[in-house]
C-alpha cells in the first residue's frame, strides 16, 4: 500500500520542530522507500543527519540528491548541493571535481580553475597520479591557452610514461610561442620535447610543418637535422621541403595547378580481385611546384581507403589516388597543397562528397569560414541526393563545435568579438625587437629552464626526466605575452632575465593578468540563480557572494540589494542591510513600483532595529507617492 506523503512530511515536521530528529528521520526514510529520487527529501534527510554530526550519512544523501539534480538538468541546485557536501567534507574530492564540472559547464570559468586546483592538491596527497592528470586535462579544456596548466600536465604525462601525450602538450605550448612571435622559445620547447623519444617522426614532421607554415625556414632546417642527429630514421622526412616557394615568385608561374607526376604505379587488377592480403611499404615521388621532389615512404594501409566514386562518372580516372595524394600533402604538412588538390577534385568531380568533406575540415583549420559555409551548402544538397544524411549530420556537429549556426536554410559562421579582433589586429602589427643571435652553447646552457620552471609551480614536483630548463627565457615569454595581451609593460622589460627566485606561480600569475577576466549576461544570470538556490537552501554566505557579483549587471541590482539585505539581516548584520537597500535605490533604471518596494523594506528594518524615527521618515516618503501602497497608512499611525 502506498504511503501518504504528505501525511508523513507533516508528521516528520512536527518531529523536527520538538527536536526529536531521529524520529523525523525515520518518518523521512519511510517516504523515500516510496519515493527514493524525492531530491527535496534528500535534502531535507541530509540536512537533519548534518545536524546530528552523522556526516557519512548526510554525504550519501546529498550526493544522492546531486546527481538527481544534475542528471535532470538542474545544474544550479546541484552545484548548491555540491557546497554542503563539502561544507561537511572537505576531504570529499570525487564530490568536489563534481564541483568543478559543473561549475566549468555553467561557464563558472574562475569558480572551475579554483576547484579543480583545489581537487588537484587533494590528489597528489594521495599520489595519485591519473586523477591527477585527469583534473590537469580539465584545467587545459577550461583554458587551452594558459601555458602552465600545459605544462603541469606534461609532467604528469612524464611521470605516467604516457610519452607521447605529454610531447603532444610540449608542442602545443610551442605553437602558443610560436603565434606570438616567439620562435626561439618555440624550437627549444621542441627540442625538449624530442629528448623524451627521438623516435616520434610524427612529432618531428608535425614541428617542421609548423615552422615552415609560420615563415621559419631556417628554425625548420635545423630543428630536423638535430632530429636526424638523434635519430637517423628522421631523415625519412625528406618529404619536407628544404625550401619554401618564394613568396616574390610571380604569380603568373603559380595561377595554374601544377601537374603531378603518378603517385602510385599502378597493376591492373580486374575489377572484382581482391587486394593482396600483405602489401610492401613503397615509396612514391610526388613533383610539387616550388619544392624538390619529394620522396615520400609510406604504407599504403596508413591511409583512408580512397573513397568509391559511385556517383561519379567513370571515365574520371585517378580520382582515387589524387585524394591518397591530397592525404600525403596534409600530413607532412603541406595543408596549401592539399587544399589545392582537393580543390581539383571538387571541380572534377563536383559531387564527390568525401573530397568536401576534406576539403572543409582543411578550411577550417585555415580560419575561411566563407569557404567553409559554401563547400557545407553542397554538402548538403549531395547528401540529400544521394540520400547520405548521416554524413550532413556528421558536419552539423562539426561546424557547431567550430562556432557556425546551421539552419534549415542558411549557415551562418562564427561570430567575431569585435574587440578582441581588433586587439589581435593591433599584436599582429606590433613590431617586435629584433632576436638577439644566440650561440649553441648558450641555448645548451639555457636549456635548464624548463626544469626550473617545472619545478616552481604548486602542483610541481622533481621528474627525473630534464623536461624543462632555462628558466629565464620561460620568463620572459610570460611578460611578452602580457604585452601582446594588453598588459602595460616597458620594451625594455622584454629583455630582462627574471631573477631566479621567482616561481612557475608568478609566471603563471603574470600571465592570467593579460586577460582581461570579464564576465558575460550569462555568467550573471548564473551567479543570480545560484544565489537563489544557495538562499534557499540556507547557504546564506555562499548566497551573498553570488548576489554580491551578479549584482554588477544593473539588469539585476536592484533585486540583489533586496536579496543581500535580507540575507545580511538574517545574518545579523542591519548596518550591512541598510548599506544594500540605499545602494538598490540608486540604480539609474530602478522602476517606481521598485524603488516603493526598497523603501518599504528599509522601513521595516528601521523598525525592527528600534530606529522609528528613521522609519517614519521611509513610509511618509512612501504615502507621499501612493497612499494605498501596502499597509503603509497603518504604519504611520501606529508611528504617530
Amino acid at each position: 500500500m502506498p504511503v501518504d506523503r504528505q501525511k508523513l512530511i507533516r508528521n516528520a515536521e512536527r518531529l523536527v520542530s520538538r527536536g526529536k530528529l531521529n524520529g523525523a528521520i525515520d518518518a523521512y526514510l519511510k517516504v523515500l522507500d516510496d519515493h527514493p529520487d524525492d531530491t527535496s527529501t534528500l535534502n531535507r534527510v541530509g540536512d537533519l543527519f548534518a545536524r546530528l554530526n552523522r556526516v557519512d550519512e548526510a554525504i550519501e544523501l546529498f550526493q544522492r540528491a546531486a546527481e538527481h539534480f544534475a542528471d535532470e538538468g538542474f545544474f544550479v541546485k546541484a552545484i548548491a548541493i555540491y557546497k554542503k557536501i563539502l561544507r561537511q567534507d572537505p576531504a570529499q574530492l570525487e564530490a568536489a571535481e563534481s564541483l568543478g564540472d559543473l561549475q566549468a559547464r555553467q561557464r563558472l570559468g574562475n569558480d572551475a580553475r579554483s576547484q579543480y586546483l583545489s581537487v588537484i592538491e587533494g590528489y597528489e596527497r594521495r599520489e595519485d597520479r591519473e586523477s591527477i592528470a585527469r583534473v590537469h586535462g580539465k584545467l587545459v579544456e577550461l583554458e587551452p591557452d594558459d601555458p602552465g596548466h600545459r605544462l603541469h600536465l606534461a609532467e604528469v604525462l612524464e611521470k605516467l610514461d604516457r610519452i607521447a601525450d605529454a610531447m603532444a602538450q610540449y608542442r602545443a605550448i610551442a605553437e602558443l610561442l610560436l603565434e606570438h612571435d616567439k620562435v626561439d622559445e618555440a624550437v627549444r620547447v621542441c627540442r625538449e620535447a624530442l629528448e623524451l623519444d627521438p623516435t616520434n617522426l610524427n612529432f618531428v614532421s608535425s614541428v617542421v610543418g609548423e615552422l615552415q607554415r609560420a615563415g621559419h625556414d631556417k628554425e625548420a632546417d635545423e630543428f630536423l637535422e638535430i632530429a636526424v642527429e638523434k635519430n637517423p630514421e628522421a631523415a625519412k622526412i625528406t618529404a619536407l621541403p628544404e625550401e619554401l616557394v618564394d613568396e616574390a615568385e610571380p604569380e603568373a608561374e603559380a595561377e595554374e595547378l601544377p601537374e603531378v607526376e603518378e603517385l602510385f604505379e599502378e597493376e591492373e587488377v580486374p575489377e572484382q580481385e581482391e587486394p593482396e592480403e600483405e602489401a610492401e611499404a613503397e615509396v612514391y615521388e610526388l613533383e610539387v611546384e616550388g619544392e624538390e621532389d619529394l620522396e615520400i615512404e609510406i604504407e599504403l594501409e596508413d591511409f583512408e581507403p580512397a573513397a568509391a566514386v559511385e556517383e561519379e562518372p567513370a571515365e574520371i580516372e585517378g580520382l582515387a589516388e589524387m585524394l591518397i595524394e591530397s592525404d600525403v600533402l596534409a600530413r607532412y604538412g603541406l595543408e596549401d597543397k592539399a587544399v589545392e588538390k582537393l580543390e581539383e577534385i571538387v571541380d572534377l568531380a563536383p559531387r564527390h562528397l568525401q573530397a568536401h568533406r576534406r576539403l572543409i575540415t582543411l578550411y577550417l583549420e585555415q580560419k575561411n569560414s566563407e569557404r567553409v559555409v559554401a563547400l557545407a551548402g553542397a554538402v548538403r544538397e549531395i547528401a540529400e541526393q544521394q540520400k547520405k544524411l548521416d554524413e550532413w549530420e556528421a558536419l552539423q556537429s562539426q561546424l557547431a563545435d567550430e562556432g557556425f549556426e546551421v539552419g534549415d536554410e542558411e549557415i551562418q559562421p562564427p561570430r567575431i568579438d569585435e574587440p578582441v579582433a581588433e586587439e589581435v589586429a593591433a599584436a599582429e602589427i606590433e613590431e617586435e625587437p629584433t632576436p638577439v643571435a644566440v650561440s649553441e652553447e648558450k641555448i645548451a646552457e639555457d636549456l635548464s629552464w624548463l626544469d626550473e620552471v617545472a619545478a616552481g609551480g604548486p602542483t610541481a614536483k622533481p621528474t627525473d626526466a630534464s623536461v624543462f630548463k632555462a628558466e629565464e627565457d620561460f620568463f620572459d615569454l610570460a611578460s611578452a605575452l602580457e604585452k601582446e595581451l594588453g598588459e602595460e609593460t616597458d620594451l625594455e622589460d622584454e629583455l630582462v632575465i627574471a631573477p631566479e627566485e621567482q616561481s612557475l606561480e608568478e609566471i603563471v600569475e603574470g600571465f592570467r593578468k593579460g586577460m582581461a577576466e570579464t564576465l558575460s549576461p550569462e555568467d550573471f544570470d548564473t551567479h543570480y540563480n545560484l544565489g537563489i538556490a544557495y538562499r534557499e537552501m540556507d547557504l546564506i554566505d555562499e548566497a551573498i557572494s553570488e548576489f554580491q557579483l551578479a549584482a554588477k549587471d544593473s539588469r539585476y541590482l536592484v533585486d540583489c540589494c533586496s536579496l543581500l539585505a535580507s540575507c545580511f539581516t538574517e545574518k545579523g548584520f542591519p548596518e550591512l542591510a541598510i548599506k544594500w537597500y540605499n545602494e538598490g535605490l540608486t540604480s539609474p533604471i530602478i522602476t517606481e513600483e521598485e524603488t516603493l518596494g526598497l523603501v518599504y523594506e528599509l522601513g521595516d528594518l528601521y523598525l525592527t532595529i528600534g530606529e522609528t524615527e528613521e522609519a517614519r521618515l521611509r513610509f511618509v516618503e512612501i504615502y507621499g507617492v501612493n497612499s494605498d501602497y501596502r499597509d503603509v497608512g497603518d504604519k504611520l499611525a501606529e508611528l504617530d
